[in-house]
């Protein structure tokens, strides 16, 4: 047993030590551990190995297997270090996941997520250790000030060495903050730290170095030192098989080597266009060296002739300048008619976007009306089939009662009139058609009820799917029938079980003067 208890804790510490560095390996331990821990019957160390697992599982963008696995774990109370790994896998879950759905409407729900289960992980975390204001800061970031949150974080590397994985990440997170606050100077400092911090720890990570060559690109500072970052970044996401990070990393990759190859090929444009004017002007100079020698040695010989080829000459120059501005002209109608073709198409982009989006809002409402019409298609046929069972009823006793006079069975006719047997499940009927019906208008009837009462007085339905009474009483509120005579004559109960249903509903609201007209208003759009 205890050969296998040490087999375990080197497990745990080969673990810790791929973690950040490769995946695949850190899940291969993960797996022996949990497989040695389930042979010798350890609870504790199969639920220590199965949470690291699942944290493994989340940072791999394994999101439902993660959550499938923390949910069917049960962690005893008494257990801190258990109740520690629990919530900090947890918050690790949804951490990944708010910055997988940023900018959708499930990001801030999974922002809640982790801040809850970072909270509950402080309380089982050992204080004042490096690991507990690493923590803290992580927990301070998004409502805590600058100076709160960066106390935390130098206390956590203060305490941790430089080499470290937690110092790596204290220093990343502290940099994330100043540039927050737009302090770049400290922002570039931490950031720096953590780059090479994450060295010195022969990590996998790599999200400084990753920003640090995305500060580069947009300073513009050094592009070809950014695509050497940003390569290595790829490098290490792929050694430790993190999608996640590979796909970020992918996305920036593109962005830097765009920037990176246009860089290069202006530089080369520039240097072609350098070597040709410097070869045209060797030229033109070598031409007119020859072409000053030649006329000198015939100037004498061919005044006349130079004095007409000067003549000549002014008048092609003239003639050139009259081409250039025609050129000139041409481009310039080029350069508006481009001009116009994109002002065109633009244009025609925005109409598509339009109609794209008007077609949109056409296929929604018509989706809107085609499930309003079926809500009131089904309402009208309850509403049908509730007045003839009534009809047939009524029906039924009139020809009872007739049958029953003509045989001069008046006594049996009363008795059966004045049974309660066939008035109870009338009332019955009527009931459980009622619920059906109103539940069907207003299914989130029960839910925005129980927001206008006290915690302690919330309501819910029967395990039938049916109102209680007190929900009935609420419901015949809600359509306008607020007076208890009514409502006793509708549910069959006296008036005076009536106005207790409606105090008791009264004393439980959190508004009590106002309670029956904010009750009025629920599930105001259906």
């Amino acid at each position: 047993m205890n050969n296998a208890t040490d087999k375990l804790r080197i497990y745990e510490r080969l673990v810790n030590e791929y973690t950040p560095y490769k995946y695949d390996s850190a899940m291969v331990y993960v797996q022996k551990a949990i497989n040695l821990a389930k042979h010798i019957d350890s609870s504790e160390y199969y639920t220590q190995f199965q949470i690291i697992k699942a944290r493994l599982l989340a940072c791999r963008g394994f999101y439902i297997e993660a959550k499938e696995i923390l949910e069917k774990l049960e962690i005893p109370p008494t257990n801190r270090q258990l109740n520690y790994l629990y919530n900090c896998s947890l918050s690790a879950l949804y951490f990944n996941l708010n910055i997988s759905t940023k900018n959708t409407e499930y990001c801030q729900r999974y922002y809640t997520l982790f801040q809850k289960y970072i909270d509950k992980a402080i309380e089982y975390c050992p204080k004042k250790d490096a690991q507990y204001y690493y923590m803290k800061g992580v927990q301070l970031y998004s409502k805590g000030t600058i100076h709160d949150i960066s106390t935390c974080f130098n206390k956590a590397m203060s305490l941790s060495e430089p080499d470290s994985r937690l110092y790596a990440m204290s220093a990343y997170a502290l940099s994330k903050t100043y540039d927050r606050n737009h302090q770049s100077e400290k922002q570039e400092r931490y950031l720096l730290l953590a780059a090479i911090s994450d060295i010195m720890a022969s990590t996998n990570e790599s999200l400084a170095l990753q920003e640090v060559a995305l500060s580069l690109y947009k300073n513009q500072d050094n592009l070809s030192k950014a695509n050497e970052y940003i390569n290595i970044s790829l490098k290490d996401a792929d050694t430790h098989s993190n999608l996640q990070r590979r796909m970020e990393v992918y996305t920036n990759l593109h962005v830097i080597l765009s920037a990176y190859y246009e860089k290069l090929q202006k530089h080369s444009t520039w240097q072609d266009v350098a070597i040709i004017s410097i070869l045209g002007l060797m030229a033109v100079i070598v031409a007119a060296i020859v072409f000053v020698v030649r006329k000198n040695q015939l100037l004498k010989l061919k005044e006349n002739e130079l004095k007409t080829l000067t003549e000549q000459f002014s008048a092609d120059n003239k003639q050139h300048k009259k081409d250039n501005k025609a050129l000139q002209d041409s481009n310039d109608e080029l350069k508006g008619s481009n001009k116009a073709l994109k002002d065109s198409n633009k244009a025609l982009q925005n109409s598509n976007k339009a109609l794209q989006n008007s077609n949109k809002a056409l296929q929604n409402s018509n989706d809107e009306f085609e499930y309003t019409n079926s809500k009131r298609e089904s309402m009208a046929n309850a509403f049908i089939m509730l007045c003839y069972q009534y009809i047939e009823r009524l029906d039924s006793q009139r020809k009872l009662v007739i049958r029953k006079i003509k045989t001069n069975q008046q006594n049996e006719l009363l008795s059966t009139l004045s049974s309660s047997k066939r008035s109870a499940e009338e009332s019955q009927n009527f009931i459980s058609q009622f619920d059906k019906i109103f539940l069907s208008l207003y299914p989130s009837f029960v839910k925005e009820l129980n927001t206008l009462l006290t915690p302690d007085a919330q309501i819910q339905l029967k395990d039938d799917n049916e109102l209680t009474p007190t929900l009935r009483v609420a419901a015949l509120i809600r359509l306008g029938v607020t007076e208890s005579a009514k409502i006793a004559g509708i549910l069959s109960y006296s008036p005076q079980t009536i106005y207790n249903y409606r105090s008791t509903l009264k004393n439980s609201a959190i508004d009590k003067e106002n309670f029956e007209e904010n009750l009025q208003k629920l599930c105001s759009v259906y």
